[in-house]
């Protein structure tokens, strides 16, 4: 049967009523689902759905959401894919402010660049002489090792291993401020938490900084550091 079907299950409604789409909310065409069912449904889905359909207990409904297809069935382009267990996704279009790396920080940044190379088949990109550090792509995303060295914690209390900071790309940082601001006009509760305050606030933000992937930062309402890149 079509993806794009609701069921709705209400009190039955007497014997022999036949409750098409026309009796639920936000459907167009009476008598439809029903008929689907009855036309292109599995045995099995026949056999659990057509009785109910006939007594009125289920009633179905088809209502059109995409946009640019109006009340033509055959217009609509929207798939499913499953991404995960009773998890589906549309396919979306790829937005132009987009994640675009993912660091970590790892006592072992070598050994951990072989395993995410040999396991997930990300690539090794190339970096500056001299760099710990590695960085790794999928062909959309990069993933960024970073050696964790106590060294680089003078000024600041040491962190731990793991997750370091997010990255995105935006098509215009100026533009991401304005609407930062607008953001922050409309509710004040989403306002960032403050960089670079006090020694250890700067030694933090220097850290994040040495990241070449990224030239803004900023942090996000709980206090996770965000680097970002202009597109």
């Amino acid at each position: 049967m079509p993806r794009h079907m609701a069921m709705r299950k209400d009190p039955p409604a007497g014997a022999g009523r036949r409750a098409g789409a026309g009796g639920a909310t936000g459907a167009h065409v009476a008598g439809t689902v029903d008929v689907l069912a009855e036309r292109f449904g599995t045995p099995a889905q026949k056999a659990a759905f057509l009785p109910r359909f006939a007594t009125g207990e289920l009633r179905g409904g088809l209502a059109l959401t995409e946009p640019d297809c109006g009340t033509g069935l055959q217009a609509i382009r929207t798939t499913a894919r499953r991404a995960g267990k009773d998890a589906y996704a549309d396919n979306i279009e790829r937005t132009t402010r987009r994640f675009s790396h993912f660091a970590l920080r790892t006592r072992n940044a070598e050994r951990c660049a072989e395993f995410y190379t040999n396991v997930f088949e990300l690539q090794p990109l190339n970096k500056k002489p001299g760099d710990p550090n590695f960085y790794l792509s999928d062909g959309n995303m990069t993933l960024a090792l970073f050696q964790w060295n106590i060294d680089d914690y003078v000024g600041q209390d040491p962190q731990r291993t793991g997750p370091d900071h997010i990255g995105f790309t935006v098509e215009s940082i100026d533009k991401l401020k304005a609407d930062i601001d607008d953001v922050l006009g409309q509710n004040p509760h989403m306002h960032p938490r403050p960089l670079g305050y006090g020694e250890e606030g700067k030694a933090r933000l220097d850290l994040v900084k040495r990241c070449p992937l990224g030239h803004y930062h900023l942090t996000d309402i709980e206090g996770v550091y965000v680097d970002v890149a202009e597109a």
